[in-house]
């Protein structure tokens, strides 16, 4: 796959724990022939509720679409991306508003 013009994303997704999701959720990206960077699953503060943490890189049209299909699905509760500089930016937001700096 050609880089130029490819920024690293993340994408989070929000869904119960249910069997087989992580295998439709991967089958997105390979029809999308996006190489899926760095991949993490553990439960969010919602009891129920599985968070999926998900590096790619590509352009943003590429992973919209991405985004939009994982939404669709029913079993998915929720799905959004951030570029690597917004993820920063949010995460210090975060720290500020726990520790009230």
């Amino acid at each position: 796959m050609n880089m130029e013009n490819k920024t690293l994303f993340t994408i989070i997704i929000f869904s119960e724990n249910m069997v087989g999701l992580l295998n439709q959720i991967t089958i997105i990206f390979t029809r999308r022939q996006l190489n899926i960077e760095t991949l993490f699953v553990s439960p969010s503060t919602i009891a129920g509720v599985h968070k999926f943490t998900i590096t790619a890189f590509a352009d943003e049209v590429t992973i919209e679409k991405v985004v939009k299909q994982l939404d669709k699905r029913v079993d998915i509760l929720k799905a959004y991306y951030n570029m690597d500089e917004e993820l920063a930016q949010q995460e210090i937001n975060n720290l500020l508003l726990t520790y009230k700096i």
